[in-house]
């Protein structure tokens, strides 16, 4: 009886170990760092977020709020998705770089994800609403 006591324990105790760890966040707020999956021959491969950023639920990019952007320069590779967020609850904002097809609405209080297709070089970006809000982005 006390053999099969200690075998339910393990096995209780196994299955909290395994369940904590799954669910154990970083101190980003991401769950179990990068994405691990088993490859063929017994290797493991990590995926990592892309240098832009983008869609992760993380911090946003790029942020519109008290009619500046942040951070004003900004640098992505070619190809990249960012987030960009309007942190005002009731002020829309655009996010427009100057000379290229990007020209993204902000909503009050909302996020938009904006793929960066474009050449690499250094591209001024802006609020067509309150032109004051500006910024630089470097496209590598």
């Amino acid at each position: 009886m006390r053999r099969r006591l200690w075998v339910l324990f393990a096995a209780g105790l196994a299955v909290l170990v395994l369940t904590s760890a799954a669910c154990s966040s970083g101190d980003d707020g991401s769950t179990g760092g990068g994405a691990t999956s088993a490859a063929g021959g017994g290797e493991t491969q990590t995926s990592e977020a892309p240098t832009g950023g983008g869609g992760g639920g993380g911090e946003p990019d790029l942020k519109a709020e008290d009619f500046q952007f942040e951070p004003t320069e900004l640098s992505v590779a070619s190809g990249d998705t960012i987030v960009v967020k309007n942190d005002a609850p009731s002020t829309p904002h655009t996010f427009t770089v100057t000379d290229t097809d990007i020209d993204e609405s902000l909503d009050p209080d909302a996020e938009v994800d904006v793929k960066i297709d474009l050449d690499p070089g250094t591209y001024d970006f802006m609020c067509t609403i309150h032109p004051q809000m500006t910024g630089t982005l470097t496209v590598t």
